[in-house]
C-alpha cells in the first residue's frame, strides 16, 4: 500500500494521539509519585518526632484508630 499524502497525515494524526495519551499517563504517574514521596515523607517524619519524643499526630497510615 503505498503512502499517499492523505494515508500519511492520518497516519501522523494517529501518532499524535499516542503520544498525547502517553503524555498524560506519564503526567498521572508523576502525580501518583509525588503524593507517595510526600506520604514518604510525611512518615518519616512522625517516625523522627516519635523517636525524639515530641507529639505524633495519628494520620493516614499510622495504623492508629
Amino acid at each position: 500500500m503505498p503512502l499517499t499524502p492523505q494515508r500519511l497525515r492520518r497516519l501522523v494524526k494517529h501518532r499524535e494521539r499516542l503520544e498525547r495519551l502517553q503524555e498524560q499517563e506519564l503526567a498521572a504517574a508523576e502525580r501518583l509519585y509525588r503524593v507517595r514521596e510526600q506520604a514518604l515523607t510525611g512518615a518519616r517524619e512522625s517516625r523522627e518526632r516519635f523517636l525524639d519524643g515530641g507529639p505524633v499526630s495519628a494520620g493516614p497510615g499510622s495504623g492508629g484508630t
